[in-house]
């Protein structure tokens, strides 16, 4: 259990209306989290005490055994009035109190919740399990990073925060910086993307640090082993696109490369030379039609067996290329 004081300069902020300077001070005074720093300054009542008492994890000093013996028998509500009663304090503090109870690691029996986050640390207490901090819901990749869309959302934010201090609390100072950009950093949920399956989400610092993205190794390695394979179907189904491309190439090379031989033959067995107008010798139309299947046979060989080399080439570098580097630039 501790007791933080509301010192005169937070009562000053607090009085001035000037909430997110006294939740910075706050938080930069008793090194609290920004969560915890915001809590402490929403509880203060005027007129109240100049105290704030909260409850640290892995106290258990200051859990009586009555109290210890109610959270271990299950009994929550119990131990919340117990808690209430004996230490003088409301019950929400009570209840998170309780909640904030260090398990065992021979109690495998878990803890009623009032929150899905809560159960599910005391789940991660019960098993053991290693925890990865921060990974992708989709993949379970920790390859993740604000994206440029959630920069530009924290621009917008912060514009807003310093717009709504300057117009509607008449706080015209201190336009750069200050404890908007704190809030704006750890409260607010930006876009995130995960480099590996390139699925956006949005997750906000204090979300992060709170676990709500965390996972175990056992089910990231899971998520990524499902996700590779969703992969290589994508990645199978590109190389046999290419194939079928270049198959079609393969037929017009075919084609061009028969027009290039009757081409030869034609002009290997016509008559080159003939007499044109007023005697002057000139081409016959054979030998001429010959060399115009000549040409485009040739070029329809050479452009169309490039591409077909070429989608060959493309199709079996995607075929040996390793699943995580085809995730760099591909999705499934």
């Amino acid at each position: 259990m501790k007791t933080l004081e509301y010192t005169p300069r937070i009562l000053t902020l607090i009085s001035a209306g000037k909430k997110l300077e006294a939740v910075k001070m706050a938080k930069d005074l008793y090194g609290l989290s920004l969560h915890e720093a915001k809590e402490m300054i929403d509880s203060y009542r005027p007129g109240g005490l100049n105290f704030y008492t909260t409850f640290e994890l892995n106290t258990k000093s200051d859990y009586t055994p009555e109290i210890a013996k109610l959270i271990n028998e299950g009994k929550i509500s119990e131990a919340v009035r117990k808690a209430k009663t004996t230490y003088g304090i409301s019950e929400e503090n009570a209840q998170k109190m309780i909640e904030n109870y260090p398990q065992s690691k021979t109690n495998t029996k878990p803890v009623e919740s009032t929150t899905p986050v809560r159960q599910e640390n005391q789940r991660t207490v019960n098993t053991n399990e290693d925890l990865l901090p921060y990974c992708c819901p989709n993949c379970g990749s920790n390859q993740v990073e604000k994206s440029i869309g959630g920069k530009l959302e924290h621009a917008a934010a912060w514009g807003g925060a310093k717009l709504f201090k300057s117009a509607v609390l008449g706080d015209y100072g201190g336009l750069t910086g200050g404890a908007e950009n704190e809030i704006i950093k750890e409260e607010v949920p930006f876009q995130q993307v995960c480099n590996y399956c390139h699925r956006t989400f949005h997750a906000s610092k204090s979300q992060i640090e709170a676990g709500k993205y965390s996972m175990s190794r056992r089910e990231s390695a899971r998520l990524t082993e499902a996700y590779n394979r969703k992969l290589k179907a994508v990645k199978d189904g590109e190389v046999n696109k290419i194939k079928e491309e270049a198959s079609k190439k393969l037929s017009r090379i075919v084609f061009a490369g028969a027009a290039l031989l009757i081409g030869l033959l034609i002009i290997a067995t016509c008559e080159h030379e003939t007499t044109g107008a007023f005697g002057l010798p000139a081409y016959t139309w054979t030998f001429m039609f010959s060399c115009v299947l000549i040409f485009f046979g040739l070029l329809g060989v050479v452009v169309e067996g490039t591409g077909y080399f070429g989608k060959l080439s493309e199709a079996n570098e995607i075929d040996k290329m390793p699943i995580q580097s085809y995730a760099i630039n591909h999705k499934a």
